[in-house]
């Protein structure tokens, strides 16, 4: 799990988006929104299906809930870890 991630699940529920909206809303750019879409796919994070042609929106389904799993992820390291460690994940919106 990234910032990105994040990021995209705040802003973005189930449903259908340009990839120009996607990237908007992560502040990325497209040609790396595609490649994080992908690498989230494969992780389990998300389906995503690239929308074929000029004007096609790509569709996107959560998997897995981020927020449940980002803060049982910060719960356990603050138990394992020093707070200084977590601090900058703690930071995310």
């Amino acid at each position: 799990m990234d910032a990105y991630l994040f990021m995209l699940w705040k802003t973005c529920r189930n449903g259908h988006y340009s990839i120009a909206t996607l990237a908007d809303a992560i502040h990325l750019s497209p040609k790396q929104t595609k490649r994080y879409l992908n690498k989230w796919q494969e992780d389990g994070w998300i389906g995503y299906t690239s929308g074929r042609g000029r004007g096609n929106l790509s569709e996107l389904v959560w998997l897995r809930h981020v927020e449940r799993e980002y803060a049982k992820r910060m719960l356990e390291r603050i138990d394992r870890d020093s707070i200084e460690s977590v601090t900058e994940e703690l930071t995310w919106d």
